[in-house]
């Protein structure tokens, strides 16, 4: 739990970013990454999906996530700060 943690506060760390300024292609390509690793956390026992498939049902249960671990998620964002 503590590498999704950290890979969570790197993905809200860019996000924070993004809404503050232009990020260079670097660190789009960097936040891409992060955000991708969030969802293939969610989804990395599926091996029945295809790509979409897997990118879908990653990114809504990273939501349900968010929406049932809403403490958590504010401690994140608010390190950022």
């Amino acid at each position: 739990m503590t590498e999704f943690l950290t890979l969570l506060a790197l993905y809200y760390g860019c996000d924070a970013t993004a809404t503050e300024r232009y990020m260079s292609q670097r660190e789009v390509v960097q936040c891409v990454s992060y955000y991708h690793g969030v969802k293939a956390h969610f989804v990395e026992d599926e091996t029945g999906l295809d790509r979409a498939e897997r990118n879908l049902e990653g990114f809504l249960r990273f939501k349900s996530w968010e929406d049932e671990n809403e403490e958590i998620v504010a401690q994140l964002k608010a390190q950022l700060s």
